[in-house]
């Protein structure tokens, strides 16, 4: 048998810029030649921006593979995430219910808000209706959980029906 001799490793580390924006995982020790994968993750209300080595940009890719042929520090950069302004409605009928006002709320792109429809007296909550710009993965819901889109009609519509009354006597 033949020995050869191990293979160097080299250190991967990686920073978040600005502190405290979001994570990385998958620093490291590393073989060289081997496939390192780096993840970086934002923190709420941000969003992931790119990865630089030495202030050059190597990937736009918030999953980062590579051959290690070298110790690398990397950087992930984040951004505070875009947001739009919501406006939410309370609508039996499609008219505003006396005495619940309009509310609005920013709501980003990435990270969820979630939103209850309140207990109004005499008005049972049925469904939501989302502007061309809201999205949500279950829109059946309440609470509902939101994001916006890059474009589109900003609001959120909660729709009751009246609860009729009637007393015998």
């Amino acid at each position: 048998t033949v020995a050869y001799p191990p293979l160097p490793k080299h250190q991967v580390t990686a920073t978040v810029n600005p502190a405290e924006t979001g994570t990385v995982t998958g620093i490291g020790e590393y073989e060289q030649g081997s496939t390192a994968t780096l993840v970086a993750a934002p923190a709420a209300n941000y969003a992931f921006k790119n990865w630089t080595e030495g202030g050059e940009e190597v990937s736009t890719e918030a999953t980062y593979s590579f051959k290690v042929t070298k110790a690398v520090e990397l950087v992930a950069n984040f951004v505070p995430e875009e947001t739009h302004e919501v406006t939410i409605s309370y609508l039996c009928n499609g008219t505003p219910i006396p005495g619940q006002a309009e509310t609005k709320l920013a709501v980003g792109i990435t990270t969820p808000s979630t939103i209850s429809a309140p207990a109004i007296t005499n008005y049972k909550f049925d469904s939501w209706t989302l502007g061309t710009g809201v999205q949500s993965e279950d829109d059946s819901k309440n609470p509902i959980q939101i994001t916006t889109k890059a474009e589109g009609e900003y609001t959120l519509k909660a729709n009751y029906t009246k609860i009729e009354l009637t007393y015998n006597v």
